[in-house]
């Protein structure tokens, strides 16, 4: 579902590029909402966890007098994925909302919400991906500047840190 969460938007974004045509300077351009349900299985290495959840996503396309795009904002509300230990049945819910931004000009992606919020049953909240990343383009491999809690700021930690919120 972590992946859905953002394979998805960049799909459609690609096609919103892509379709991009000469046009006058007009109004930004708004798609979605884009609602996706979907279950999945995560190896998490001793064992396995069920995950299933929603994901809306929403798009604000910018382009300039000559129907180039621009930029855009993609708005991203995932209320409650929830991850199962199909082991033990010890489950997190993984919530997230936030808005991620891309400039054509520095190719810059920033991310600011929460992309990751892990409650616990009994315990609260123990994972946090929360705050504002600037990364240097939509491969989200080099961070530019950071400020909030990230225990989840690259796509490595994703499995390790969800699936160990399940041990």
């Amino acid at each position: 579902m972590s992946r859905l969460r953002f394979q998805a938007p960049v799909a459609v974004a690609g096609i919103l590029f892509a379709s991009a045509g000469s046009a006058s300077a007009a109004a930004p351009e708004h798609f979605g909402p884009d609602v996706q349900s979907g279950t999945g299985i995560a190896d998490c290495g001793d064992f396995d966890a069920s995950i299933s959840g929603t994901v809306s996503t929403r798009y604000t396309v910018f382009k300039d007098a000559d129907g180039n795009v621009t930029g855009f904002k993609q708005f991203v509300s995932a209320p409650a994925d929830t991850w199962t230990n199909l082991e033990t049945q010890k489950s997190i819910v993984v919530r997230g909302h936030f808005v991620q931004t891309w400039d054509a000009e520095s190719s810059n992606l920033t991310v600011v919400g929460f992309r990751y919020v892990v409650n616990e049953a009994s315990e609260g909240v123990t994972v946090q991906e929360v705050g504002r990343i600037v990364y240097a383009d939509q491969s989200e491999q080099e961070i530019l500047a950071m400020a909030g809690q990230h225990d989840i700021s690259n796509w490595d930690l994703i499995g390790p840190v969800l699936c160990g919120a399940l041990e």
